[in-house]
């Protein structure tokens, strides 16, 4: 399908009452670049994302409401579902970006739109503006999105206050307060003992299971308990130390400093934020992360932020 027929399959979609939204899934079936192509037109732009998706992990196919955990082990946000079947599965942020068509740009492209959507917007030219599973960022007019995840809180936190000295330790403690965190890195434990106890309680449940099921010969209910057996060991593995106790991180400014820049770096140099090479420059020229973190960019850019507690 060409560019523009595509457009014109915009147009009746609107024209029939439809839905504006994309979704992910959707733009798989799409030729080789032609979200790319796109989003470069205008024709679509990145809006806030589903919080449903189509599981695709067994033959039911459910429609599923997956929970936004931040991984403490590598900062990455992902979705998280507890399946009768399946036990847990984890869930590609990815899938949950949709996209809303702009009427006004099909008209470039000949066909034509009645639809008129209200809460069509213009975004500011300096923009940070948390959706959920991701950030959306504008700089200089130019539009990304980001996963969520502590490398772009704590971004979002330096670009609140340009040229303000933010000793690391006390960014991790606000951090403990900040209803966006999901963990703090180097005050608390990684899971609270209650709930390694229950995880324990449950890995234990399984295991009975398991075993009852082998000397049954079920095989049917070993593969269904198997994958949440598995799984609830991996956890317990990431959280735990060698010894096999809960793991707790130290209150040294420096290693604080160096998990921060870790996390910092990694968004900067993410693919998300390298599709507006100049922000990547911006941020990488103006972010210092000594002890004493500091946004000092070299003009002034009248960012606006909308943080979470911005919106609930």
């Amino acid at each position: 399908m060409e560019l523009d027929q595509q457009a014109a399959e915009f147009a009746e979609r609107l024209d029939a009452g439809h839905s504006p939204y994309i979704g992910y899934d959707e733009t798989q079936e799409w030729p080789d670049g032609r979200l790319e192509e796109l989003i470069e037109k205008g024709i679509l732009i990145e809006t806030v994302p589903s919080k449903t998706v189509l599981c695709k992990e067994c033959r039911h196919e459910c429609t599923i409401e997956p929970s936004i955990e931040t991984l403490p082990q590598t900062d990455k946000a992902v979705g998280l579902h507890l399946c009768d079947v399946q036990g847990m599965i984890e869930i590609e942020l990815d899938r949950l970006k949709q996209w809303e068509i702009v009427p006004e740009k099909l008209v470039e492209f000949g066909p034509d739109s009645d639809y008129d959507n209200p809460e069509s917007q213009q975004y500011e030219p300096y923009l940070l503006e948390w959706l959920g599973a991701t950030w959306r960022i504008v700089f200089d007019g130019e539009v990304t999105t980001v996963n969520d995840g502590v490398g772009i809180q704590r971004i979002s936190l330096l670009l609140s206050n340009p040229r303000k000295d933010l000793f690391c330790l006390d960014i991790l403690k606000q951090e403990g307060k900040n209803p966006i965190a999901k963990f703090n890195e180097f005050e608390d434990e990684v899971i609270d003992k209650e709930t390694e106890a229950a995880c324990r309680e449950k890995l234990r449940e399984y295991e009975e299971e398991l075993e009852d099921a082998r000397n049954c010969n079920d095989y049917g209910r070993i593969d269904k308990i198997q994958p949440k057996l598995e799984h609830i060991k991996e956890y317990l593995l990431k959280a735990s130390g060698y010894n096999g106790r809960t793991r707790k991180f130290g209150n040294d400014p420096e290693k604080a400093r160096i998990r921060m820049t870790n996390s910092i770096r990694r968004t900067i140099k993410s693919k998300d934020i390298a599709k507006i090479p100049e922000l990547k420059r911006h941020l990488d020229k103006s972010i210092n992360t000594a002890q004493f973190m500091c946004y000092d960019p070299e003009r002034e850019i009248p960012w606006k932020i909308i943080k979470k507690s911005d919106v609930t």
